[in-house]
């Protein structure tokens, strides 16, 4: 019995240390989105056709934005470090974005396929 106690606590103290010193994390394992909305629902996931309900949902739920509206109604920044907002005299305004340092933007080139 007591073989069996320190084989048992011998199992537990290795489980601990590969934790600690580099055993898998939060950000090894795949990301998954589970929702109740059905694959033949959502006809798009493309951000720049999407117009039904389905899609946008799944869209605020995997993609951030410039900014985002948070739970007070408030707005808030996203993808973006601050905005201004300037009003043109023909009513019109224009709004300048400072993008966020370090992320990878994707550009798509249609005539090769490809990300550059």
């Amino acid at each position: 019995m007591r073989k069996l106690f320190r084989v048992g606590a011998l199992l537990m103290v290795a489980a601990l240390v590969l934790t600690i010193v580099g055993g898998v994390s939060a950000q090894d394992e795949p990301k998954i989105l589970r929702t109740d909305i059905g694959a033949s629902d959502v006809p798009t996931i493309d951000p720049a056709i999407s117009t039904d309900a389905s899609s946008i949902q799944i869209l605020e739920m995997t993609y951030i934005g410039l900014t985002f509206i948070a739970e007070d109604s408030s707005t808030q920044l996203g993808m973006a470090t601050a905005f201004e907002t300037v009003e043109n005299d023909d009513g019109s305004a224009t709004h300048t974005f400072t993008l966020l340092e370090g992320v990878p933007w994707v550009r798509y080139n249609a005539e090769w396929r490809t990300r550059s």
